[in-house]
């Protein structure tokens, strides 16, 4: 009897398999640790052993990919994760599994100021909200003033900050460079940086340390790998959430292999850290789906034209409202043709100076996304490769843009 399972759960059964992943590794991280190697030097085997295991991608589709304009960006990028890494590795040595998960939670908090401050995404303040109740369950877990706040969990607010700036910068690299670009030089940067370092804390590891390192290294690709998958197969805000079974998983190898049981104020100031979390989550599911009125809005425009009918168009405005509050980086996405494509049509119609930027903005950020050859890639894993369905598409909206503002 075949069983036929949604994209939804398949997507949410390979999240909880891929933190577990990621949580079993961090519990290897601990034992080689305890073994007398130094943090640092394992974060050097864990980016060697992983740039190994993506070396065959290249290999396969050819290594013109590692083209890039951005050299610069991606070294400072390496020397950002590096110190994230090097710090999330401290800091699981010292505190237990459980708590330095919980206070890793915070990232999706630090990344949403970043966005918010640097990035220049909406500043709502349903989205400030969120960022505060993931602070107050940061007070929960640290209660300073009431005990002393360790040096590990220090170590872990650090990670955070540094991992949020991190994934800032892939988010803006994403828009010249293709995955397994970012990913090698990520891997490559992070290897070369820590080196230097980790020659003043040398140790020759022993066989059964060498089996543990080549397992940090294809393990975490592996859990990249699947956790990728989950993304593309299920929908943000149902597979997101199950990222927070990493604190079960953490739990259980903590109490397993080392004798770790978590406080009662770990797991409430968890729960409350959550919340905050899923409610930017659901904030950046609604920011990333904003195209979609987008396409409603131009098509009501269409109506509007065709019939005379001032309901469409009103209908059309409300629509564009929500395309207005969203951040630059979703305005960079090829997605935002179609919002291009709206804006373009409502200028014509309504003469507003307001639409025509619109229009330009998405306009301008598609020319510069062009690779040497003119066509769009499909930005998975050669992006010179031109993909032609996404070529056409992009060409039509370009089109209606230019005809409604020219070269204003």
């Amino acid at each position: 009897m075949a069983f036929n399972f949604s994209p939804n759960l398949l997507a949410i059964f390979l999240m909880i398999i891929s933190v577990g992943v990621a949580s079993g590794l961090d519990s290897v991280v601990k034992l080689v640790a305890n073994q007398g190697m130094h943090p640092i030097q394992i974060v050097f085997f864990r980016n060697l052993f992983g740039l190994v295991v993506i070396l065959p991608i290249f290999l396969k589709f050819g290594f013109n990919q590692l083209r890039t304009k951005r050299l610069k960006f991606h070294v400072v990028r390496g020397g950002i994760h590096s110190t994230a890494m090097v710090s999330w590795f401290i800091a699981i040595t010292l505190i237990p599994l459980a708590e330095a998960t919980a206070l890793s939670f915070l990232m999706p908090i630090y990344a949403s100021v970043g966005a918010i401050l640097i990035m220049g995404e909406p500043s709502r303040q349903s989205r400030w909200i969120a960022i505060a109740i993931g602070f107050i369950g940061m007070l929960v877990i640290l209660r300073p003033g009431l005990v002393e706040i360790s040096l590990g969990s220090i170590f872990v607010i650090g990670s955070g900050v540094a991992i949020a700036i991190s994934k800032l910068m892939a988010k803006s690299l994403t828009r010249t460079e293709t995955p397994a670009t970012i990913v090698f030089y990520m891997s490559l940067m992070v290897t070369f940086i820590s080196f230097f370092p980790a020659v003043f804390f040398w140790q020759w590891p022993p066989l059964e340390l060498w089996i543990w390192l080549l397992l940090l290294g294809a393990g975490g690709s592996f859990a990249h790998i699947i956790q990728t998958h989950s993304y593309r197969m299920g929908e943000m805000t149902v597979v997101e959430p199950m990222s927070y079974f990493r604190l079960i998983w953490a739990s259980a190898f903590g109490f397993i292999l080392f004798g770790e049981v978590p406080e009662i104020w770990t797991w409430i100031g968890t729960v409350i850290i959550i919340i905050g979390a899923l409610l930017l989550t659901r904030e950046e599911s609604r920011d990333q789906s904003f195209y979609h009125p987008g396409i409603a809005a131009g098509f009501l425009t269409r109506l509007y034209m065709a019939t005379g009918e001032k309901t469409w168009i009103e209908l059309a405005r409300k629509y564009m409202e929500f395309c207005e509050g969203v951040g630059d980086y979703h305005f960079s996405l090829l997605r935002a043709g179609k919002v291009g494509w709206a804006a373009s049509l409502m200028y014509t119609v309504t003469g507003e100076q307001k639409f025509a930027d619109m229009a330009i903005r998405v306009g301008d950020n598609l020319i510069a996304t062009q690779s040497n050859n003119g066509a769009w890639g499909s930005n998975h894993i050669d992006n010179d490769k031109p993909n032609n369905d996404a070529t056409a598409e992009l060409v039509v909206w370009l089109d209606e843009i230019h005809q409604a503002v020219g070269t204003e």
